[in-house]
């Protein structure tokens, strides 16, 4: 296959996993966070929001890849390695912070879970290009679970303001409130009962 034909997308970072499986999935997923903060040699721990944060963006990143292989072993996923663009991502869920997600895709690269397939540079505008390894699919190769165990929250709820000038909405970070946590809550229900209508090839 051809570069230009290998099939690519976006890295989705608002991923989560439903029903009885997800306390076998956060396990291995938490064994693989315990092994990445082994690997990198900190001399300070970090505090509880960085690495709640650290912990978000490291599940974010698996279900992701993994999930991508499992509609494509070929596929790469696209992501930011720049600074600026990662901070004015308002696409991405608030707890990614650009120091962070940088350190947990170099922590899950330095220890084997993620390739990095080619190096996007801002002058080409292309981003990095990663892919899941065999030895993270055989650590979240967990029986019966399937891409169809991992909810996509990325058409979720989102904040959009519109400018004075245009009506063209633009997606606002928030910061939850029991409202929202409500909404979303709702919203992975419908999400979930249209999940278990597609067919398994979608």
């Amino acid at each position: 296959m051809h570069a230009n034909d290998t099939p690519s997308r976006h890295i989705n970072l608002w991923r989560k996993v439903k029903g009885h499986i997800g306390p076998q999935v956060y396990d291995r997923l938490n064994e693989i966070q315990v092994e990445v903060e082994a690997g990198e040699g900190r001399t300070r721990a970090r505090n509880d929001a960085v690495r709640d944060s650290f912990t978000r963006c490291l599940r974010a990143i698996c279900l992701d890849l993994f999930h991508a292989n499992e509609v494509d072993p070929e596929m790469v996923t696209g992501v930011h390695r720049n600074r600026t663009q990662l901070g004015k991502n308002t696409t991405y869920p608030t707890f990614v912070t650009a120091r962070t997600f940088l350190a947990t895709l170099d922590g899950l690269h330095a220890t084997g879970y993620v390739e990095e397939v080619s190096l996007g540079t801002q002058a080409s505008g292309m981003s990095t290009r990663i892919r899941a390894t065999p030895k993270l699919i055989k650590k979240m190769s967990i029986a019966g679970f399937t891409k169809l165990d991992i909810l996509d929250h990325s058409q979720g709820i989102r904040l959009a303001i519109s400018g004075p000038k245009s009506k063209t909405k633009v997606p606002t970070a928030y910061s939850d409130t029991v409202d929202t946590k409500r909404w979303q809550a709702n919203l992975d229900i419908i999400n979930s009962e249209v999940e278990l209508r597609l067919p398994s090839s979608a």
